[in-house]
């Protein structure tokens, strides 16, 4: 795992550290949560593109 610094405003971070107390759990993993869904969409709208275009022709016919 690799380790990186995070710079934030003051105000982000506060409600970052009240966030993650209200879910009980580390500001860390909170953010790394947050990373992995962002990535987790990021992939699934990339995926949904490349299917729009492979299968533009059946995607057509159903929608007539």
């Amino acid at each position: 795992m690799t380790a990186m610094t995070l710079r934030i405003s003051d105000a982000d971070h506060a409600v970052l550290r009240a966030k993650a107390e209200a879910e009980g759990v580390s500001m860390q993993h909170l953010l790394h949560r947050a990373l992995e869904a962002y990535l987790h969409r990021d992939r699934v709208i990339q995926i949904a593109r490349q299917v729009m275009i492979d299968d533009a022709e059946a995607i057509k016919i159903l929608g007539t």
